[in-house]
């Protein structure tokens, strides 16, 4: 076997030179900022509409229902 032969492991999963690095960065910094968007839309959504009030939220700070959802996690 040659010294330079390239294995088809090595061909298809090389490392990934500067340009693609930049890419990838720059499509993760993107994505990132997408979804953290998304997600302050959704929670000013939910304020505008009145979901964040203590009335719909008070039954988590109940210790009876931080049991519950974790004897059902555990079954």
């Amino acid at each position: 076997m040659a010294a330079n032969a390239t294995t088809m492991r090595d061909a298809l999963y090389e490392a990934p030179g500067p340009k693609t690095r930049r890419k990838m960065l720059l499509g993760t910094v993107v994505s990132l900022a997408a979804v953290v968007a998304f997600l302050v839309w959704v929670v000013y959504r939910f304020w505008v509409k009145g979901q964040l009030s203590y009335r719909y939220w008070e039954l988590f700070s109940w210790r009876s229902t931080w049991i519950y959802l974790e004897r059902a996690q555990k079954a």
